[in-house]
């Protein structure tokens, strides 16, 4: 689709602009439909990108993605996420069935790499690893985040503009990528209950890189490898 053109603006500017909170002060909901902050979903086509080899591809024991990836234009952050999955399964034995499955990814809008009778469903990748595609897919997704907002100066401003707000996916049907629940339901939910929200973590560390942030712990550290919250597999 054509997008129009957005005037440019300052990051201060972003920073400038209010966030959405309706889940207390602070909580700034993106999802794919129906929330302020939709542009941050992966599913979002506005922001296309060449993957190059910088950042967390080359620093992060990606090689196996780094060689297919490279070079490769991409429509969404998820198109890039699930390229990677059947670039992953291709490490094994079914490497040309994988491939191939990964130049149709390509093709594909984002809604329909989506769901169990996808192209990516459960079954579908021939000798997928699901335990060892678990244990990268959130490094996957980051990369990903981070090859997109270093193409797209309004990306960037649109993240930036959340401020210092927790990012949350407002995504009621997963509870690992997204917090299982949507925006309007979470007002009355503790954040406590909310789930892994993987997703918005990985927003909140793209965002404090462009921020610069280096010093302290980090409030949107990763879960443990091996932890399993409540959702299904992505």
């Amino acid at each position: 689709r054509t997008i129009p053109p957005q005037p440019e603006r300052t990051l201060q500017q972003a920073q400038r602009q209010p966030v959405l909170t309706l889940q207390g002060a602070g909580v700034a909901f993106f999802y794919s439909t129906g929330t302020r902050y939709n542009e941050l979903s992966a599913m979002e086509e506005g922001f296309p990108f060449t993957a190059t080899a910088h950042g967390i591809l080359v620093k992060g024991e990606m090689d196996w993605l780094l060689a297919r990836a490279n070079g490769v234009y991409f429509r969404s952050r998820e198109t890039f996420f699930g390229y990677a999955k059947a670039c992953h399964a291709a490490i094994g034995q079914h490497e040309e069935a994988n491939m191939e499955i990964a130049s149709r990814v390509l093709q594909c809008r984002p809604f329909q790499l989506k769901g169990a009778r996808s192209m990516l469903g459960r079954g579908s990748l021939k000798g997928l690893n699901v335990e060892a595609w678990d244990n990268v897919a959130q490094a996957v997704m980051e990369a990903g985040a981070e090859q997109q907002l270093r193409a797209n100066a309004s990306l960037c401003n649109i993240l930036m503009g959340t401020g210092s707000a927790y990012i949350a996916e407002a995504n009621p049907y997963d509870s690992r990528w997204g917090i299982g629940l949507s925006a309007a339901a979470a007002a009355s939910v503790p954040r406590a209950s909310w789930g892994a929200n993987w997703h918005g973590k990985i927003l909140m560390r793209r965002r404090d890189a462009l921020e610069g942030a280096t010093s302290g712990p980090s409030r949107t550290s990763p879960p443990p490898r091996g932890a399993a919250p409540r959702g299904g597999v992505t």
